[in-house]
């Protein structure tokens, strides 16, 4: 998966107002209508960003290139939750551990607030380093970073990120069987 982590960390920094055209180039699709720049300067991109770069890394369907604006608005984490169950690329969350290039999607108990970033290390003693869209830039828009996140057991054994639950870990050992040939898991 060093592929994914590859592309993502081309776009650390940027959003609609620092770096445009890379902003634009991942959040956006090719396909994606009239007036769709001025729609992705305003809205949160964790998910388009990791769509994007899935695109990006050669993942195709119509999850990652059929146009989001202005048909597909408001489905970004549905169209990733349908690209990896279609794919098979759901892990267990009993025995996960973040893995290099692996994606989380963390939500809180209502399934409400859901987030979603890219593993750019394995994660140990919970700390995981990530690179995710959706973070606040200061200009109304939304920016890509990197950061080191803490991942804590609770007591019932799932994984929190802050007050947000770990509900989905997406690659698996099937990952890296549904990209092109120089895209693997390790």
């Amino acid at each position: 998966m060093q592929k994914l982590v590859e592309i993502a960390q081309k776009y650390v920094g940027c959003s609609a107002f620092s770096r445009p055209d890379d902003y634009f180039e991942v959040v956006s699709r090719p396909s994606d209508g009239p007036g769709a720049r001025e729609y992705y300067r305003t809205v949160s991109s964790c998910a388009l960003f990791v769509l994007g770069v899935l695109r990006l890394a050669g993942v195709d369907g119509p999850e990652t290139a059929s146009p989001y604006f202005p048909a597909r608005v408001g489905r970004a984490f549905a169209d990733l939750e349908e690209l990896a169950g279609r794919l098979h690329l759901f892990e267990s969350l009993a025995a996960t551990e973040l893995l290099t290039g692996d994606i989380f999607i963390v939500a809180n108990e209502s399934g409400g607030d859901a987030h979603t970033g890219i593993c750019t290390s394995d994660c140990h003693e919970g700390l995981v380093n990530t690179i995710e869209g959706g973070q606040f830039d200061g200009h109304g828009s939304t920016a890509i970073g990197a950061f080191t996140r803490r991942f804590t057991r609770r007591f019932d054994g799932r994984w929190m990120l802050g007050s947000r639950l770990l509900c989905y870990v997406i690659a698996g050992p099937d990952f890296a069987a549904t990209l092109p040939p120089d895209v693997s898991r390790r």
